[in-house]
């Protein structure tokens, strides 16, 4: 966790140098901003009965938000939303007015507001059709929680290659997503190798693994291949996205404009 060095009254605070002179310790203020990782729980209005979905969100320093969400009750990976959002410390709120959803079925638009207490609570709706009919709510106020473990400095990758499993979000709907995770040291440029889909029927991708300058998670940029099976999934090119572990231990892949996003089984 960041330190912060609390210097009291008006007095400032003072630090022997090997030379024997005093130096000022510099007071260090984490940001007042919806900056961070985030976990817990949230709702979908348009489901037919209350439930409890989970939720795993990354909120990077530039106020861009990153996130995934389960289906009911904690089982495989539902939606994604990804896009850019700011922080007003004056009203301690946080605003997503350029964001997309992307579903098992569609892609929309979601706006999200949204309020927080820094490195605490968070707390909001996410209405992601023009007339609000549906409505992505963490509820009860502040049911998701502030992880202490992205203030412990940049991640780092694993000595021993990754290997894991999980559902994957594409256009065409979820599918089964094999991903492989090291250290870069056999080949720097594909630390990251995964295979979405079923067998005959894979869309491979690479991915160099950047550890952000600050904060727990990883840059990512997903280059697909494999002709049909990726193209027919909207995935061409090359897109940015994160790579980070969710409060429950779980990895979360989420791209850019929610091109293609994964959740740990």
């Amino acid at each position: 966790m960041r330190k912060i060095l609390l210097a009291g009254g008006a007095a400032a605070l003072l630090l022997a140098g090997c030379d024997g002179e005093t130096h000022p310790v510099q007071t260090i203020t984490p940001p007042d901003t919806a900056e961070g990782l985030w976990g817990g729980v949230f709702s979908i209005s348009t489901d037919p009965v209350a439930n409890t979905r989970a939720f795993h969100a990354l909120v990077t320093p530039d106020g861009q938000l990153w996130l995934a969400y389960s289906q009911a009750g904690g089982s495989p990976l539902a939606g994604i939303v990804q896009g850019t959002g700011a922080s007003d410390s004056s009203t301690h709120s946080y605003a997503g007015s350029n964001l997309t959803e992307r579903n098992a079925v569609l892609s929309l638009s979601a706006p999200l507001a949204a309020v927080y207490v820094a490195q605490s609570k968070l707390g909001g709706n996410l209405t992601t059709n023009a007339g609000g009919l549906r409505t992505l709510s963490l509820n009860p106020a502040f049911a998701v929680n502030y992880d202490l473990a992205y203030d412990q400095g940049p991640a780092t990758l694993p000595l021993a290659p990754l290997s894991t499993s999980g559902t994957g979000l594409a256009g065409s709907g979820t599918l089964p997503v094999s991903l492989v995770l090291d250290s870069g040291a056999a080949n720097p440029a594909q630390v990251l190798v995964g295979q979405a889909g079923t067998v005959g029927d894979y869309c491979y991708f690479t991915s160099p693994v950047v550890a952000a300058a600050a904060g727990q998670y990883f840059e990512v940029t997903l280059t697909f291949t494999g002709g049909a099976p990726c193209t027919s999934r909207g995935l061409n090119g090359s897109v940015t996205g994160t790579l980070f572990t969710a409060t429950t231990g779980k990895i979360v892949l989420v791209t850019s404009g929610g091109v293609f996003g994964f959740l740990e089984d």
